[in-house]
């Protein structure tokens, strides 16, 4: 479910929520007289001068000031204002929401997605934000989503491709100020890494963030446990859109290796077909110096191997025979698959109609002969076969789904992520920022 899904459904909450108290107070009408009836209109108009005697003249004035300070005291001494209330949404692709009080200091963490419950399920990490500022509760959810591979350490970012953060303050209040030091904060911390993140952020006053934050902190952190908790028919729908999503990832990154491969092997072979390499030496033997376009296609080989060690653990570095015995090993494992349907299938996108029910047995068998994933194997005759399950089987299966998509991303992206980089500096975050048309 995306955000807006979310909220909508938060504020449907609301409105069914509302305190009858509230509703009859807004129906009272002001009075500006006693309950009882409306001030009465004096007998005379033009009553005639009375003479008083002076004690008497100085107790009516008296019990008239009385009366007065009696009718101007309640317009004096007001109640207290409420304290300002606040959220602050973040989205990544785990998306959360955390509530805060009139400091802008963390009450709680909740989960906005599937996704987000990697997080906010995690009870230790999820208390050491509570009492923190928003700023720094922000960077330390910034930090565990830069760990656990969210964010490509990778490039710099072009109009087409780059890392982006987003994060929405609804307050009560103004917080312009407020939001400008949890961006601030987050670029610095990105910089320091010498990870280039588009960090957008948005702020709403709305007396509405109350509501919200009181809604938010009445639910589970578990946005599944939230969602289950609704019905086991939006439970099933969430199960297998976040199993249609693990299914997408995992089938575009085993495209991108099985395409690494093959970028490899042709690098390899233009090397060995150079005029100049008179011996058809690959790249593992061949004197780089040979010519320019050697050492070219050297030097591009070599980068390919790095990402291939990198990301899914093949070490062809320095030695043909290890990478020739992996890539055999490699090319038998996916040699029943039908790439270019598979190809097709990402393009069009993996969903109900595309991936699931019986008619669609024969594109799931032709897309685990290409993608390994235990996790998804077992749980694919059950979510995409139109078997029901109970709550709580769905919420252990989608705890599976959530937990092993996460752990996977954070083991692919470790070796990137342990790589030595450079502070990212001023001018540079400009030149990134122009450079994917935000500045």
């Amino acid at each position: 479910m995306k955000k807006k899904d979310f909220l909508g459904q938060l504020n449907e909450e609301l409105n069914d929520a509302a305190p009858e108290m509230s509703e009859r107070l807004k129906k009272q009408p002001i009075r500006t007289a006693a309950p009882g009836g409306e001030a009465k209109p004096a007998r005379n108009a033009n009553p005639k001068p009375r003479r008083r005697r002076p004690i008497v003249a100085a107790v009516a004035c008296a019990a008239a000031a009385v009366i007065c300070s009696a009718a101007v005291l309640p317009l004096l001494v007001r109640s207290p204002a409420p304290e300002a209330a606040a959220c602050l949404y973040i989205d990544i692709n785990p998306s959360l929401a955390l509530t805060l009080d009139g400091e802008n200091k963390v009450r709680k963490a909740v989960s906005c997605n599937a996704d987000g419950d990697a997080i906010a399920t995690d009870s230790n990490f999820v208390a050491s934000l509570v009492g923190t500022d928003a700023a720094d509760a922000a960077v330390k959810i910034a930090e565990r989503a830069t760990e656990g591979g969210y964010f490509s350490p990778v490039g710099e970012g072009t109009a087409e491709s780059y890392n982006q953060m987003h994060v929405t303050l609804k307050s009560t209040e103004e917080t312009e100020a407020e939001l400008g030091e949890i961006r601030g904060a987050l670029v610095e911390y990105f910089c320091g890494e010498g990870i280039y993140v588009y960090v957008e952020a948005d702020a709403e006053t709305d007396e509405s963030a109350r509501g919200e934050r009181d809604a938010l902190e009445n639910r589970s952190a578990s946005y599944a446990e939230w969602v289950g908790a609704q019905s086991a028919e939006a439970l099933t729908q969430l199960t297998e859109e976040t199993a249609y999503d693990y299914a997408a990832e995992l089938l575009r990154d085993a495209l991108y290796k099985y395409d690494l491969f093959a970028e490899i092997d042709a690098l390899d072979e233009s090397i060995r077909s150079d005029p100049d390499n008179l011996l058809g030496l690959n790249y593992w033997t061949v004197d780089r110096n040979l010519n320019d376009n050697i050492r070219s296609l050297a030097a591009e080989a070599e980068r390919k191997l790095e990402i291939l060690y990198l990301l899914y653990g093949t070490d062809g570095r320095t030695s043909a025979l290890a990478y020739t015995t992996a890539r055999l090993a490699y090319s038998a494992s996916v040699a029943l698959a039908d790439v270019d349907a598979l190809r097709d299938l990402a393009a069009r996108g993996i969903n109900d109609e595309s991936f699931g029910g019986i008619e669609n047995i024969g594109v799931r068998a032709n897309y685990f002969y290409f993608v390994s994933n235990d996790i998804l194997s077992e749980l694919a005759t059950e979510i995409w076969s139109g078997t029901t399950s109970a709550v709580e089987n769905l919420l252990s299966d989608l705890g599976k789904l959530i937990s092993d998509r996460a752990e996977a991303l954070s083991e692919r992206l470790s070796g990137l992520l342990s790589l030595p980089r450079e502070p990212i500096g001023r001018e540079d975050y400009l030149e990134f920022l122009r450079r994917i048309g935000k500045a």
